[in-house]
């Protein structure tokens, strides 16, 4: 009877054992997804400036256009 108990908490202890490796591996695979998502996400706002500093550069180019335009009117 002592025995069965020993071998069913030996066997709970490796189940738990696997259970947590197996946590740990999704974990793992997780947290580099989640890397690869920042590091996407950092790229993209970095594009984004540079797009939004081309629009700005654009929009102040046309308006000096327009302002010239309006001069010689």
């Amino acid at each position: 009877m002592e025995n069965m108990d020993y071998q069913e908490i030996k066997e709970q202890i490796k189940e738990e054992k696997l259970q947590r490796t197996m946590r740990e591996k999704k974990n793992k695979k997780i947290e580099a997804q989640l890397k690869k998502v920042e590091k996407l996400e950092f790229q993209f706002n970095r594009e984004k400036i540079k797009l939004q500093a081309m629009m700005a550069k654009e929009n102040n180019a046309m308006n000096s256009s327009d302002s010239t335009d309006n001069i010689y009117e």
